[in-house]
């Protein structure tokens, strides 16, 4: 009886890495898509920080599939593959907020605002820790 255990343990493990390997493939599929959209109608140029946080995370998707069999280096290829991709999304985010708040960017207090945001995230996150 303990071997059918195993054998089931061992079993929904590979369906879980299967079904995770899939769910990322979709994903690096429909970022290569908003890439090509973005390539079509020359947004790249508005937008390079997105293009390039939407291009990296696809390039860190495909290399974290290819470690997601093996735990010990999947951690450390996450782990260094993680702080990139916040930087890179808060300086998208930051970029889409300028473009979309521009004006309001006269205001001396409005342009406090966003990083203000990023302090009360990250010392709510550090208080709740």
């Amino acid at each position: 009886m303990k071997l059918a255990g195993g054998s089931f343990k061992l079993a929904t493990r590979k369906l879980y890495v299967l079904a995770r390997l899939m769910l990322q493939w979709i994903c690096i599929i429909l970022q290569v898509w908003i890439l090509v959209q973005m390539w079509r109608q020359r947004l790249y140029a508005r937008f390079p920080l997105f293009a390039a946080y939407i291009a990296y995370v696809a390039v860190q998707t495909v290399l974290r599939s290819a470690f997601l069999a093996n735990q010990h280096f999947y951690f450390y290829v996450y782990w260094l593959t993680a702080p990139i991709e916040v930087i890179l999304s808060l300086l998208a985010a930051h970029e889409s907020f300028l473009k979309v708040f521009r004006s309001f960017y006269l205001l001396w207090w409005f342009r406090i605002f966003f990083p203000g945001a990023i302090v009360v995230a990250v010392a709510y996150s550090a208080w709740k820790g």
